[in-house]
């Protein structure tokens, strides 16, 4: 067997031209100049590295196809005219990719048909030469391989002589090692747009905010390269005209003196123009800022804003009230990248350390970043929330008094200008109080203030976002305290729909009744946790629940996954609901499922809907840099033909949504869906900077084949028993033969959410293996 390092790596690349080439036309000609400049690219790499193409013709219905060593050209099949997938395959390479480039038309026939559909073994980076009107297209079937890229620029009208092409090439056929030395051409040129969303016929209070920004964007971007490029987008209704200006950032010299045109149909809130403005630059690097006064906007200049799926990022802020902010959630997540800001933009934008830092995190690298960036101990804002009737006090208030004594013991070690909340609710007169003090010295801000409840408090989050947002500060938390019922009025009514701008990690100081709502609160938020184990007896003298305050509260919190036990104890567990940032640097999760529910079996339908939940659920929180694949249904446990590997980027999430919803309960045999699982696992092509683990689900005992005798490997398996006629003994011995495998017992009367959000949580956060 070969050791990793091999010496210079051997690639195998197939260029697919995804159009007709009956004739020579100007996209044809624009693909063989990128064809020979690939073949200049992997030519000094291995001698043994080979280059193909594909190109189909109309006129005869026949598709053409040619292999050579891309170092000295020499043919190993000559021009034959009968696939991509089976090029690269039969040279038995792992290291192998596919460039397909397209007219940008959605074209039909028997070499079109599929394409969409088509999952394949290696990355495939796909391209337009022609219009945009096949751009989903060919994000879809880049996002349907392990890797692929959709290039957000057009192929340029040079390709051999454009230095940023020739860069992005180098990006996604070369390993770093292998890139060229001489990459470093200065500061990076940034394209940015800022779009006051909203109309501008009168200066308002809006547009002086926006006005704000643009000068603070300008100063950033003035620092990069000269060459960075600054521009603008405003509406007036007065007229139905938009308005736009570009210039460079750093000199100010304008590009493109401020020109006002009609507006058109369904323009997306000056979004297409924002994508033209970037898109002639022929620039990768591009941005831009959408700021909203709040208001679902209609028009012409507005329509379709929520339907635009954008080339470059796209960050959202508000500079008005937050009716608007679920639409500003939507236009980021349409973007590669893009973020919605949990705050609005303050009032002195450029007198903000706070906003001027969340800026140079969206605008600027690591390494552009100003040096003085430390500005000592941070922030914190931190609201308890007494999720519960407490007009009397009752053991569960007891508790949480203790819970909120302990965070304030915590959060003081912090910035002295740190807050402390809290609220809680009074049925007997259908109040709700809540109070605020710094807390290192305990001094109030907001003294104890009592208000009567209005309609759909969602629990009290709505308040508690408030107390935060006040602040103008990005640190915020929510700790929501259930006493396990789900309970109903004006205070609670819209809980498990509030979607939080902060972390909101949910726990349980009663039963466990209510721990699915308490599992959806916090998944609604960026980041929240639930706590699958209740609240100590004792706060504040336990020390593994002071631990876990103190992961959610100070820092990220780390996992070993060799050392979790399979059987229960009193540990804190800490249930990470969010996957990890790209900063966090987390491994990629190649996560297989096999679910044996069976649905003839008495309650069978009720732990069938809760398997699809919790699938939901699994599927919800895995993010696009993680592939999932179900094993379910007949004995034999054939793998889904619908689900192999997939990436869960936004279309493979709703493919494996509309399949878990379509499962019914059947058996399956356990000793072959093990082994199918981990023959899954073991085809992967692409493995490094991966880890792999089997989730194994069954309400049923051993019944089909002898799981026990199937050795596992190197991989851990997580294995679930559903009530009481699940064989736990198998199950137990099953995680017991892999590496850091785990087994958890789930009562017929549970959800299934608690213990596989536990089981997620190691694997979407940053995980320590020492």
């Amino acid at each position: 067997m070969n050791t990793p390092d091999a010496g210079t790596r051997t690639l195998e690349v197939v260029v697919v031209y995804a159009f007709d080439s009956s004739t020579t036309t100007p996209a044809y000609s624009l693909v063989d100049e990128v064809y020979w400049l690939v073949q200049s690219k992997i030519g000094s790499l291995a001698a043994s590295s080979r280059l193909s193409y594909i190109y189909f013709m109309s006129s005869n219905n026949t598709y053409t196809f040619e292999k050579r060593f891309a170092a000295s050209g020499e043919k190993i099949i000559v021009q034959t005219r009968l696939e991509a997938d089976r090029l690269i395959r039969e040279c038995e390479n792992p290291n192998g990719i596919i460039l397909l480039l397209s007219d940008g038309l959605a074209n039909k026939g028997d070499f079109y048909d599929g394409v969409e559909d088509f999952v394949s073994t290696w990355p495939v980076h796909t391209f337009t030469v022609g219009g945009d009107g096949y751009n989903q297209g060919l994000r879809t079937i880049a996002a349907n391989s392990p890797g692929g890229t959709f290039s957000h620029l057009p192929v340029p009208a040079e390709p051999r002589n454009s230095a940023a092409f020739s860069l992005y090439m180098d990006d996604i056929i070369m390993r770093d090692d292998e890139k060229p030395p001489t990459r470093d051409l200065g500061p990076r040129t940034l394209e940015v747009v800022v779009v006051y969303a909203f109309d501008s016929s009168t200066t308002t209070p809006a547009y002086s905010l926006v006005d704000e920004v643009y000068w603070l964007v300008q100063s950033k971007i003035g620092s990069l390269a000269a060459s960075s490029r600054l521009s603008y987008i405003y509406f007036m209704s007065s007229n139905n005209t938009y308005t736009f200006e570009k210039r460079f950032a750093a000199s100010g010299e304008k590009i493109i003196v401020q020109t006002r045109l009609a507006c058109t149909k369904n323009m997306a809130c000056g979004l297409y123009e924002a994508d033209r403005l970037i898109r002639e630059c022929e620039n990768p690097n591009g941005i831009i800022l959408l700021l909203s006064d709040g208001l679902a906007n209609k028009g012409d200049f507005y329509d379709g804003v929520e339907d635009f799926v954008s080339t470059w990022p796209v960050h959202t802020f508000t500079v008005g009230s937050d009716g608007y902010n679920q639409g500003l959630r939507t236009i980021a997540a349409n973007s590669p990248g893009g973020t919605f800001s949990h705050l609005p933009v303050p009032a002195k934008p450029r007198n903000s350390a706070a906003f001027s830092l969340y800026m140079d995190d969206i605008i600027m690298r690591d390494d552009e970043k100003p040096p003085t960036r430390h500005l000592g101990p941070r922030t914190l804002e931190v609201v308890v929330v007494y999720a519960f009737d407490s007009s009397t006090t009752t053991p569960a208030y007891s508790l949480v008094d203790e819970v909120y004594w302990l965070v304030q013991s915590k959060i003081g070690s912090l910035a002295a200008s740190s807050h402390l909340s809290y609220i809680y609710f009074m049925s007997s007169n259908n109040t709700y109080t809540f109070e605020k003090r710094f807390a290192a010295s305990g001094e109030k801000i907001i003294v104890q203030t009592r208000l009567a409840c209005t309609k759909n408090m969602a629990c009290g989050l709505y308040e508690a976002d408030r107390l935060i947002r006040e602040c103008e500060n990005p640190n915020g938390i929510i700790l929501l305290l259930s006493d396990g019922l789900a309970n109903k009025g004006d205070f609670y009514d819209g809980v498990e729909d509030f979607v939080s701008t902060w972390p909101v990690h949910t726990f349980t100081v009663g039963g466990d009744g209510y721990n699915q709502g308490l599992c959806t609160i916090a998944a609604n938020s960026p980041g929240g946790i639930f706590s699958p184990l209740p609240v100590p007896a004792e706060p504040r003298n336990s020390a593994a629940f002071s631990l876990y305050m103190d992961d959610i509260i100070m820092k990220k919190p780390t996992y070993n996954k060799m050392a979790v036990v399979l059987t229960a104890d009193s540990v804190m567990v800490g249930v990470e609901l969010n996957g990890a940032s790209s900063a966090m640097a987390r491994e990629g999760l190649d996560l297989v499922v096999v679910l044996d529910i069976q649905g003839s079996r008495e309650g069978g339908d009720i732990k069938l809907s809760k398997m699809k939940k919790a699938m939901e659920f699994v599927i919800m929180k895995l993010t696009p840099m993680d592939r999932l694949s179900i094993i379910s249904k007949g004995e034999q446990a054939n793998r889904l033909r619908q689900c192999p590997l997939r990436c869960m980027t936004p279309a493979g999430k709703a493919d494996l949504k509309a399949l878990i919803n379509g499962l019914t309960g059947r058996c399956v045999n356990l000793e072959q869906g093990l082994v199918e699982a981990l023959a899954v696992i073991r085809r992967r092509v692409h493995t490094e900077g991966r880890t792999a683990n089997i989730f194994f689900l069954t309400d049923d005992n051993e019944g089909y084949g002898n799981a026990r005798s199937v050795d596992p490997g190197n991989v851990a398996v997580h294995t679930f028993g559903f009530g009481k006629n699940a064989g736990h003994e198998l199950l137990k011995d099953m995680a017991k033969r892999s590496p850091g495998g785990t087994y958890s017992f789930v009562p017929d009367d549970s959800d299934l959410c608690a213990p596989f959000s536990q089981q997620l949580a190691g694997f979407l956060t940053v995980v320590n293996t020492i």
